[in-house]
């Protein structure tokens, strides 16, 4: 299961995985989110992988960086959260991080929707919505 939701107001994307993904499922979800009307290279990143279980070795997981990098509609000054509830959901969370060796997309890994929200700089106000969105199968 994939879904996605923008925000303009917020200027935020929301990516919400669940089930069992491999790198070519996350950078076919990447693209498709990029080629929404109403998305921008600025636009803040919430990734839930709550309920993911990612398949991928380091050969795989170098491939959805370097994809991420030479596509420039990807790839913009923004914050991108994980919202993680596993180590192994942590561990892919940290190696994306680490491998992507830059500074221009600030990540942090979560594991509460409020922190992720509030490091995001996400009003008070949307939480409720953006919540019920992530809990809807």
């Amino acid at each position: 299961m994939f879904k996605y939701k923008i925000i303009k107001g917020q200027n935020i994307l929301i990516r919400c995985f669940g089930g069992i993904f491999s790198i070519d499922d996350v950078i076919q979800y990447v693209k498709l989110t990029s080629n929404d009307d109403d998305y921008s290279t600025t636009m803040n990143v919430l990734n839930d992988l709550r309920n993911a279980e990612i398949r991928y070795d380091d050969t795989q997981l170098k491939l959805l960086v370097e994809f991420i990098k030479n596509n420039h509609s990807l790839y913009g000054k923004r914050k991108t959260a994980f919202l993680v509830q596993n180590p192994e959901q942590t561990v892919f969370s940290m190696l994306l991080d680490y491998e992507k060796k830059e500074d221009l997309i600030n990540m942090k890994i979560f594991t509460t929707l409020d922190a992720s929200l509030d490091w995001l700089e996400i009003s008070k106000n949307y939480t409720e919505s953006i919540e019920f969105f992530l809990n809807q199968k």
